[in-house]
């Protein structure tokens, strides 16, 4: 950390932008320099942007929750998949309960509409507000 880099570092190619000493620094903290240039000298080098773009986003994780580092991370994903899938599932349902309402509605031929699904701004706000909160 206190020594410049040379040309020949393995860690001038990925370090060598404007937020690359505080990336390194981030690496640096969590597995040091010395494990760090190890883990890249075991890699091909065309594999060495991706491995330490991969190091970056844990190292900078466990930063951020020293616990659970990168765990964190799927722990919120899964929850937001979760969320979007309840989501989901509320809408095929309102969608469900609005062609069982238009199919029993005859059209001019007697014949009741099919899969179609028509709300007006009130109901889109009604179910803004039930899957996110307010609306405003």
């Amino acid at each position: 950390m206190r020594r410049k880099c040379v040309p020949e570092c393995i860690f001038a190619p990925h370090f060598n932008n404007d937020e690359g000493a505080e990336q390194f620094a981030s690496i640096h903290k969590i597995f040091g320099a010395k494990n760090f240039s190890k883990f890249l000298s075991e890699l091909h080098p065309n594999d060495h942007d991706v491995a330490v773009k991969s190091i970056l986003y844990e190292a900078q994780a466990r930063l951020d929750d020293p616990t659970l580092g990168c765990v964190r991370k799927i722990l919120d994903l899964q929850r937001q998949v979760e969320l979007l899938q309840a989501q989901v599932a509320y809408l095929q349902s309102l969608q469900a309960a609005q062609n069982n309402t238009n199919d029993n509605i005859p059209s001019e031929g007697g014949v009741g509409v099919e899969g179609h699904m028509d709300f007006d701004e009130q109901q889109i706000d009604e179910l803004y507000e039930k899957l996110f909160g307010s609306s405003s």
